[in-house]
C-alpha cells in the first residue's frame, strides 16, 4: 500500500519598526521563549528562535 509523507517548515521573519535596535540582551530570551510557547499553542514544533537587536528568526515546523 503506498504512503505519502508531507512536512512543511516555515522561516518567519520579525524585525522592529524602522529596524531600531531595541530587543537587547535582558529582554531576548523572554521573547524568543514567548514566540516558542505561542508556537507550542498553535500545534507546531519550534527547531530554531533566535535572532538580534533588530530582527528575529523563527524556524518551526508547520502544525499537521
Amino acid at each position: 500500500m503506498p504512503q505519502s509523507f508531507c512536512q512543511l517548515y516555515a522561516h518567519l521573519v520579525f524585525s522592529t519598526k524602522g529596524r531600531r535596535t531595541w530587543i537587547d540582551d535582558a529582554i531576548r530570551p523572554a521573547m524568543h521563549a514567548y514566540i516558542s510557547g505561542a508556537l507550542h499553542h498553535l500545534g507546531c514544533a519550534d527547531i530554531l528562535v533566535g535572532g538580534t537587536a533588530d530582527h528575529v528568526h523563527v524556524l518551526c515546523a508547520m502544525a499537521k
